[in-house]
């Protein structure tokens, strides 16, 4: 599933704060660039913020000073910089949930030869912030920083499983008008999901995302009301497909319990 203007949807600004629209559009330029689309032209980057090319090359000039966008070679395309790396570097040898999770999502994957992926929610996507597989296993073209579709994934599903039917109703609403078809193709295998989590506390999907793909996904609710989700992928939707329900949906729930309770003992220690 892929917008043509913005792949992940336009910003929603808390009630009263203020948007500065140069740094607005600067962040939108930075956006764009996502696991898979790691350069873009300017007629690319143009077309996505929705203004002309002269304010986009100003933006864009803007970012390249400042290391956060590098020219690739003589033409107009360009891609992350240094500073990217920098912030993007922090963000993880800060976040307390990926150093709790990594360990415990380790042993699920390398116990069922699988791979996972903890994810949280960003726009009509789902941001990957940590990925584990083992040495036996088939790595999929996922890793740290890559963005799944929200409807068409187990990791997705199970997330807006666990949201508001407000929240639930406004991002599928977005979903059918922003990504028109390909959007709404995916709508009845998200109530399917809704149904399994409501029944078991996972859910499936089979080759929507990717071909050849299966997929188990729960939610991780912590006790502050954050929600992460959580991914098992397997290649194959023969004999091994049935794991996911038999084996490692089970699993998978007992590794989000272990999640939650670490990152509540985590909290405490920390007051």
């Amino acid at each position: 599933m892929r917008l043509r203007k913005n792949l992940v949807g336009p910003a929603t600004l808390p009630q009263g704060t203020y948007d500065v629209n140069s740094l607005h559009r600067g962040l939108e330029i930075l956006r764009s660039f996502r696991f898979g689309e790691n350069m873009l032209s300017l007629n690319e980057l143009s077309l996505r913020l929705g203004v002309s090319r002269i304010t986009t090359q100003r933006l864009v000039d803007t970012l390249v000073t400042h290391k956060f966008l590098r020219k690739a070679g003589d033409s107009d395309w360009y891609q992350p910089d240094v500073s990217c790396l920098v912030v993007g570097h922090a963000l993880l040898t800060s976040s307390a949930i990926v150093r709790i999770a990594r360990p415990i999502m380790q042993e699920l994957a390398s116990r069922f030869k699988v791979n996972i992926v903890l994810g949280l929610h960003e726009r009509l996507a789902m941001l990957c912030l940590e990925h584990c597989t083992s040495q036996q296993t088939v790595r999929f073209p996922v890793t740290i920083g890559s963005s799944l579709p929200l409807t068409a994934t187990a990791l997705g599903r199970a997330w807006l499983w666990a949201q508001r039917g407000s929240v639930q109703g406004d991002l599928i609403q977005r979903i059918k008008s922003e990504c028109g078809e390909d959007g709404a193709r995916t709508i009845p295998g998200l109530y399917r999901a809704f149904h399994e989590m409501e029944e078991k506390g996972y859910c499936t999907s089979s080759g929507e995302w990717m071909r050849d793909i299966s997929a188990v996904g729960t939610a991780v609710i912590l006790n502050d009301g954050t929600t992460y989700a959580l991914s098992c992928k397997i290649l194959g939707l023969g004999s091994r497909k049935e794991m996911l329900g038999d084996e490692i949906g089970p699993a998978l729930l007992e590794t989000a319990a272990q999640i939650k309770d670490a990152a509540g003992r985590f909290v405490l220690r920390k007051r």
